[in-house]
């Protein structure tokens, strides 16, 4: 009897089996070098991460391939290691971003362990982390506004601000305070905002005598008097300041939304448009059809704050 060997057979299995060795090998090796990566991270111990990059540079890539997972930079802030999680955030910004697996980002771990001096490390880095949302779209000035951290809620309000982000239910930093009664921190956020209302007052300002300059130069154009304008404007910023507070309290005490955005674009209008339901002036008490007169009026007719005349 003979027997006939298939060369070309018994060559592919033998390859198979190298190859399937390889990568078990491979995967153990994975495996070793993630492990060290974790226990470097619990440990805080920076070399070790070098090390390990040495041996793979891919070694922080891994977690880029799942949508949410553990990361070393969960890891590290998990134990408290400040400095390593500095260190892999400039290494690997990318980690800064991804969410655990319960939705939370790098900056809501070190808030939720009450680790101020990572979380300034981290905005000083980082400075839109102040922004990033997590479950329920929750960011970091929601969690400070909710905890009545006003030291910390400042220093977020001048690296980002973020005051406008609402969260899944519609809620701004100034609703989540007043819900969790931080008047502290209700403060500061009314402080910003009357900072704003202050910029804005000035620009405006600025903007209106631009356009008076312009208007005032210009050939063949007509002269409009805003002196009366501007001075209003300005004697009605403190009204226009407390309309604003008693908009965010009406916003932040009512569980209607829609009847609360009703009530404020009423005050928003009121505040606007006031000099139209009251004009500052009286009525002309005669009439005038002169046609060379460009004030032509009507007794009764009301006398507006401005006067338009042809430049000459």
């Amino acid at each position: 009897m003979s027997i006939v060997v298939d060369f070309n057979r018994v060559s592919n299995i033998v390859a198979q089996a190298e190859n399937m060795n390889e990568r078990s090998s491979t995967s153990i090796q994975d495996e070793n070098i993630y492990e060290k990566l974790k226990v470097a991270a619990q440990d805080g111990n920076i070399e070790r991460l070098y090390g390990l990059i040495a041996v793979d540079p891919n070694v922080l890539g891994h977690s880029d391939k799942v949508p949410f997972c553990e990361t070393p930079l969960n890891i590290a802030i998990e134990a408290g290691q400040t400095h390593f999680s500095m260190e892999l955030m400039i290494l690997k910004p990318s980690l800064s971003s991804k969410l655990n697996v319960s939705g939370f980002s790098q900056m809501h771990l070190a808030l939720q362990n009450n680790y101020s001096r990572m979380v300034r490390g981290f905005i000083a880095i980082i400075n839109s982390l102040v922004r990033i949302k997590g479950r329920g779209r929750v960011t970091p000035l929601h969690h400070v506004a909710r905890i009545g951290d006003a030291e910390l809620l400042s220093e977020f309000l001048f690296s980002c601000p973020s005051i406008e982000d609402l969260t899944i239910k519609c809620e701004t930093p100034v609703h989540v305070a007043v819900e969790n009664h931080q008047w502290m921190t209700f403060k500061v956020l009314l402080g910003w905002l009357k900072r704003v209302m202050k910029l804005l007052h000035k620009t405006v300002k600025i903007f209106e005598q631009k356009i008076y300059r312009l208007l005032r130069n210009g050939t063949n154009s007509w002269a409009v008097n805003l002196s009366s304008i501007r001075e209003r404007s300005l004697n009605t910023s403190k009204r226009n300041d407390a309309i604003l507070v008693v908009a965010i309290l009406i916003v932040t005490a009512t569980s209607k939304r829609n009847d609360a955005i009703l009530v404020v674009a009423i005050l928003i209008v009121t505040a606007t448009y006031r000099a139209g339901f009251g004009p500052p002036g009286r009525f002309w008490q005669e009439s005038s059809s002169n046609p060379h007169d460009h004030n032509s009026h009507s007794a009764g007719q009301m006398i507006m704050p401005f006067n338009i005349s042809p430049v000459r």
